[in-house]
Parts: structure tokens; C-alpha cells; sequence
């Protein structure tokens, strides 16, 4: 299976994860993408977790991070 971009490939989906010490913050990116998405039904809401679930598990991760490093 080859890992390169194919011509019949759709846009690729970026996930941003930004934490800092007041906010969590996960958002989904459309490189490329200058118009707005208007569709009614899409599956990328059913195959992606939502951007509350990753920030949750970002803050989770985060957490057992700073758990990992305490004496």
C-alpha cells in the first residue's frame, strides 16, 4: 500500500491539538479548502472524533504527562 498522495486521494484532514496552561483546544483544518462547507450529511462526524473528545483526551494525556514526571 503506498503512503503518497494518489490523484483519486480527497483533501486531506488536519487535526490542530493546542494546550496551554489556561486552555485545551483541538480543531479540525482543510488545508486548501477557501469556500465554506455546506453539506447536510457528512461521514467524516462518524469515522473522526469530535474537537470536545480530543480536547479531552488531550487533557488527559497532558495530565498523565505531568503524573509521569512527579517524584
Amino acid at each position: 500500500m503506498s503512503r503518497k498522495r494518489q490523484s483519486e486521494d480527497q483533501p486531506t484532514i488536519g487535526i490542530i491539538l493546542c494546550k496551554d496552561k489556561d486552555r485545551t483546544m483541538a480543531e479540525y483544518s482543510l488545508r486548501g479548502l477557501s469556500n465554506p462547507i455546506a453539506i447536510a450529511e457528512h461521514r467524516v462526524p462518524r469515522l473522526l472524533p469530535s474537537t470536545e473528545q480530543l480536547e479531552l483526551e488531550l487533557e488527559q494525556a497532558v495530565k498523565e504527562l505531568d503524573d509521569d514526571e512527579e517524584p
